[in-house]
């Protein structure tokens, strides 16, 4: 213990890079979603602000600890988060070689680098318009516009995982709810305050959480929560009809460099868990929600064009899936 964090928030900060580092490699590297990156950093930060103090003994300590414990804890999340951001989209950036899926024509032809992203930029179909509007019209310009929306995202990413890892400590913390009750106690009546029903049932509850480490853990200490992000590529659903001479005639075949593609499919899951020993500790009990598709996606999904490029056929997609889990271990 320090003098002004305690060790368990020093585990925590260090269980945070570690996660940071795992989410990075998984959004950024391996497969490149900015948004789920975005979303997961404060709810890291949720989490090893929660952490931090679970790890801190006691409970019952100062707010200022409390909240100094979250709060160094969440600092160095927050900082791996937006770092291994930057670090990222700076090695992307500087060693783009401007290669493309001969489904979308092929490389592109440009020095590799910042180039390369220019060039990848203005190949997207709403790319020149989105750089008309900021004012780029060369690789200097492209390169500024782009690295203030990479530093914007790298302080929302910073500010979000420190505010989320902070606030945690007033939620979860029974120091808060204490002061809480001290601060408001029941209204007096011609004599003392006297104690309502719901100030007995929540010293009762939390008087036995406070005081004993065995039942703190097992009601605090169970909760578990995950999430991933599914993403598809555009996918080929259909090509023109060209005509190519063969043997003195000509014949009809789709020109298979250039397909119409259908939309790129985003989806996000999550599930949350609590795990406790019951029956003396003789049998373990596990329960999990399990959600599919949190945002329900209910948009159709093309499958199959036209050889004019209009659709034929659209599948529904299944939408949001609840998955209630309860299990017994003897």
């Amino acid at each position: 213990m320090s003098r002004f964090v305690d060790r368990g928030a020093s585990v925590a900060a260090v269980v945070g890079v570690g996660m940071a580092l795992t989410i990075a490699v998984s959004f950024l590297m391996v497969i490149p979603i900015d948004p789920a990156y975005i979303a997961f950093a404060p709810l890291s930060g949720l989490l090893i602000g929660w952490y931090g103090n679970q790890r801190a003994e006691p409970l019952r300590g100062s707010l200022g600890r409390i909240v100094a414990n979250a709060a160094w804890s969440g600092a160095w999340t927050a900082f791996s988060f937006a770092v291994l951001f930057l670090a990222v989209k700076l090695f992307f950036f500087s060693l783009d070689p401007g290669y493309r899926d001969e489904r979308q024509g092929g490389s592109l032809h440009c020095v590799a680098g910042p180039a390369c992203v220019y060039a990848r930029y203005l190949a997207v179909e709403d790319g020149p318009a989105t750089l008309d509007a900021a004012g780029v019209g060369d690789v200097a310009g492209f390169t500024d516009w782009y690295w203030s929306g990479q530093i914007g995202s790298a302080r929302l990413i910073f500010g979000s995982t420190m505010i989320f890892s902070v606030a945690v400590a007033f939620i979860v913390s029974p120091w808060a709810f204490t002061r809480l009750l001290r601060a408001f106690p029941p209204a007096a009546h011609g004599g003392p305050a006297e104690e309502g029903a719901l100030d007995r049932l929540y010293r009762r509850l939390m008087g036995r959480v406070l005081d004993h480490g065995a039942t703190r853990a097992s009601v605090l200490g169970g909760w578990s929560i995950g999430g991933a992000a599914r993403w598809q590529d555009k996918v080929a659903v259909g090509y023109p009809i060209i005509d190519v001479r063969q043997d003195g005639g000509t014949i009809a075949v789709p020109d298979l460099t250039r397909p119409y593609l259908g939309p790129s499919e985003l989806k996000f899951d999550g599930w949350v868990g609590y795990t406790r020993r019951i029956w003396r500790d003789r049998v373990r009990w596990s329960v999990q929600l399990n959600v599919r598709d949190i945002l329900n996606g209910d948009e159709l999904v093309p499958v199959m064009a036209q050889p004019d490029g209009s659709i034929a056929s659209w599948v529904a997609p299944q939408g949001r899936v609840f998955n209630l889990r309860s299990t017994f271990e003897f």
